[in-house]
């Protein structure tokens, strides 16, 4: 039988039934094209022609192992969360049920990326367990497991936290002959870098610049860490930075190649260029792996002041509230009442209404460029407001409730399928150190004061890391950011972008689908978009639009 036209999983198949064996088959018999006919969430095995060696890259936070692709000299095994091959028996063409599925991004949350191991046989796949480490191609339970739920200490627990991520580092590492890594001057950024420094390596950096800085941005916030960057390295002597602006590259330049690396086209992916640049750079300077620390903000970095005052004031520990602002003053210099009135102001209105009406639904407007009466029809509102109200209560639920919120969002699902990906099209291993299961499951058992303690957040990364940075990211309490130069990377292109978006607009399947009104307005109030508005709602939605277009039109050519 064609396993393209197997029903998979399906009750009559055989459990023994080996799915990258399907896959794998599949290729074998149909050729590249059979990555097209596959939907989901991916984790990967990589087959890299330069070193003939398979990279085993599995997913922290399901039950699945995972194997598939194939592209150019490289292969990928992968199985998928919920593998759906679009042909034969079960089908997965464009139709209603699909668009709305993208639209909504509403999928089963699949993250990317725990630990990797070189194997010399797919055969050689380890069993499904986080807590597994290899020797010699042998595969072993750890003898003593920590006792995660009875963590109570939170000086240890962050003494757990720095041993567990060196080992991460090392195990997940330690085949690399040339480490690249996505460096920012933030704290997980760094500190991931700096412990790549210390284990005897040689370590590549590629830090972004950004080409444009707004007149009037959050004073909480970094637009440009190039600064931060270069009094980290002096600290680690062989990390060798590189510093890439992407001048002439944007969202737009690089949308067609992008399609492919997007798991959800409903996205404009505003640092697609500068990931690009870099991606492309580690594989032209023979970089085996390219790490990065995008959700270190969940595990290493983890822990906002204002979240953890805000659960101290509705706890009614009032007390231990008062003794953190003061430390927090000593800190910021900023007196008690400046710093707990905003926060109160931002967080009473969700707490009201928890009292209130426990149950009450957002009714704000979706902000969306899907047509109304499609959306009602579909019953997309419960999805949207599941997204809204996620993102919009993150920051006021408790610490270990943020903490599991965070890592159901769609949006680290997204990155992470992401990051496969691009692994996959670039034939180099992309990951990211700081969402690997172990470190999610010792953060997730931590108390609060191991995040928030006498004025201090983000402690783990702050209190426990001293000896890898400097004081000049340690005590930096700005958030970067490396998305304010979208509209203004946009704008040599941006007569192209409205010419093809005037004809994306008279598309079937987007007059269809889409709110045209909307989007014909968002058009006329874009003529030319100032760059300093780099939130610009109306650029947001005409981009996803037509990275939309774009991937309907990728599906006519394979239906």
């Amino acid at each position: 039988t064609d396993p393209l036209t197997l029903r998979w999983p399906s009750a009559d198949l055989p459990r023994s039934l080996d799915p990258a064996k399907t896959i794998l088959d599949a290729v074998l018999r149909k050729g590249i094209k059979t990555l097209d006919r596959l939907e989901g969430h991916y984790s990967l095995v990589l087959y890299q022609e330069r070193t003939k060696k398979l990279i085993l890259q599995s997913d922290p936070l399901s039950s699945v192992c995972l194997y598939v692709a194939q592209n150019g000299s490289n292969i990928a095994f992968s199985t998928l969360m919920s593998p759906l091959l679009k042909t034969g028996y079960f089908p997965k063409a464009l139709n209603e049920t699909t668009i709305a599925e993208y639209l909504t991004l509403h999928s089963e949350t699949q993250y990317s990326r725990a630990t990797n191991t070189i194997i010399d046989s797919i055969s050689l796949l380890p069993p499904k367990n986080r807590w597994t480490f290899e020797v010699d191609g042998k595969y072993y339970e750890q003898i003593q497991r920590p006792e995660l739920d009875k963590i109570t200490d939170s000086t240890l627990a962050i003494k757990l936290f720095r041993k567990t991520l060196d080992q991460v580092i090392h195990e997940s590492t330690q085949h690399s002959v040339k480490t690249g890594i996505m460096l920012s001057g933030g704290l997980s950024s760094t500190i991931v870098g700096g412990l790549l420094s210390t284990q005897s390596r040689e370590v590549y950096s590629y830090t972004q610049v950004p080409l444009f800085i707004p007149n009037k941005i959050p004073t909480n916030i970094n637009p440009d860490e190039e600064s931060l960057v270069k009094a980290f390295i002096p600290y680690h002597l062989n990390i060798h930075p590189a510093f890439e602006s992407s001048k002439g590259s944007s969202a737009y330049t690089i949308l067609d190649r992008y399609l492919d690396c997007l798991e959800s086209p409903y996205t404009d992916f505003i640092n697609s260029h500068w990931i690009n640049s870099i991606s492309q750079r580690a594989v032209n300077e023979a970089c085996d792996d390219l790490v990065c620390a995008n959700f270190g903000s969940t595990t290493l970095s983890f822990g906002s002041f204002e979240s953890a005052a805000s659960e101290l004031f509705y706890g009614f520990h009032w007390i231990t509230l008062w003794k953190e602002l003061k430390h927090r003053h000593q800190r910021t210099n900023l007196s008690k009442f400046k710093i707990m009135i905003p926060i109160l102001l931002r967080s009473l209105p969700h707490q009201l209404s928890q009292i209130l009406q426990p149950n009450i639904r957002n009714k704000s407007e979706v902000h969306t460029i899907i047509n109304p009466d499609f959306y009602k029809r579909m019953k997309m509102n419960k999805s949207h407001n599941h997204l809204r109200k996620t993102s919009a209560q993150s920051q006021t639920l408790p610490l270990r409730k943020q903490l599991n919120s965070m890592r159901s969002d769609t949006v680290l699902s997204r990155i992470g399928a992401v990051n496969t990906k691009m692994s996959l099209a670039y034939g180099i291993n992309i990951f990211d150190i700081t969402f690997d299961s172990r470190l999610v499951d010792l953060v997730k058992s931590f108390p609060p004061t191991a995040f928030v303690h006498n004025g201090v957040e983000r402690r783990i990364a702050r209190e426990g890391f001293d000896d890898v940075i400097p004081s000049e990211i340690s005590i930096n309490e700005k958030e970067g950011y490396q998305g304010f130069d979208f509209i203004y990377r946009l704008l040599p292109h941006w007569s192209e972008i409205r010419f093809e978006l005037n004809i994306a607009l008279n598309h079937p399947l987007i007059q269809r689908y889409f709110d045209i009104p909307r989007l014909k307005k968002a058009l006329e109030l874009t003529t030319y978009p100032d760059p300093n508005d780099y939130l610009n709602p109306e650029v947001h939605l005409l981009m996803k639009t037509l990275i939309l277009y774009h991937y309907f039109l990728k599906w006519e050519k394979y239906p």
